[in-house]
């Protein structure tokens, strides 16, 4: 079994305490899943209580809806399982680390899971294909547009304080243990009533397996934040790009 299978397995078990002395901060979160192979490219997804999605695989991410059917489907499904962390017969080049409402705990061989598992584990495969088809999509078309020049009619851009994002970011037991650093910067579309529309990242500053919970973890605090939108000449709100810089210091790694 590999250090990464070891280290998240260590995680998961200590994440009744994490989440015990953080349940407020993360009450918001159906699904927490980190996917591990023995690469350093990770995969990241988390799906909230309110329906927004978020998936990340390496550098880049994006957030996405789900329904309130598939919702209601994933509860059903993690009401059946159980906490289990046991790493026998793990396969340390295919593991899903997973942190589900409750909380419950639960570390998947991805080649082979338990049958106690195989129906919550195919559902979220399923949102990770579909979590990485909304990412590619996002990028592709929305990418160039949130690199263009702010529009002439801008008067006074779209804004968000720093501490309003910083006092957002909650992260993962997983990215704590791997003691994650970096930088996220994410571009996102706020709406004239100040909310985000779309959000995505394509740059990450962070080592190997780190950027895709950092990924996540940023996008995670972008939705949740409050904006000032851009207005016109004329002081009326109008919907703009604006890059969120979110980062992530040794100092976040206390609970």
């Amino acid at each position: 079994m590999t250090r990464c299978v070891l280290a998240l397995l260590f995680v998961l078990l200590l994440a009744v305490q994490a989440h015990a002395q953080s349940e407020e901060d993360n009450n918001d979160l159906v699904i927490d899943a980190t996917f591990v192979s023995c690469s350093d490219t990770t995969e990241s997804l988390l799906i909230l209580r309110d329906g927004r999605a978020i998936y990340a695989l390496g550098n880049h991410g994006a957030a996405f809806s789900v329904s309130d059917l598939l919702l209601a489907d994933l509860k059903k499904m993690i009401d059946t399982v159980k906490s289990s962390t046991s790493s026998k017969n793990m396969d340390s080049c295919a593991t899903l680390g997973l942190i589900v409402e409750g909380p419950k705990f639960l570390l998947i061989n991805r080649t082979k899971p338990s049958p106690g598992t195989r129906a919550l584990y195919t559902e979220i495969e399923r949102q990770r294909k579909i979590g990485e088809r909304r990412m590619n999509g996002t990028i592709e078309r929305f990418a160039e547009k949130a690199r263009e020049e702010p529009d002439s009619t801008i008067e006074t851009p779209a804004s968000v304080e720093p501490v309003e994002i910083r006092k957002r970011v909650r992260l993962s037991p997983v990215a704590r243990e791997w003691r994650c650093t970096g930088t996220v910067y994410a571009a996102v579309l706020i709406t004239n009533k100040g909310k985000v529309l779309q959000a995505f990242v394509q740059k990450v500053q962070s080592r190997g397996k780190c950027a895709s919970v950092l990924t996540t973890a940023a996008l995670r605090a972008v939705l949740l934040a409050t904006y000032q939108p851009a207005t016109n000449h004329k002081g009326r709100p109008m919907n703009s790009w604006i890059q969120v810089e979110v980062p992530f210091t040794r100092a976040r790694h206390n609970p």
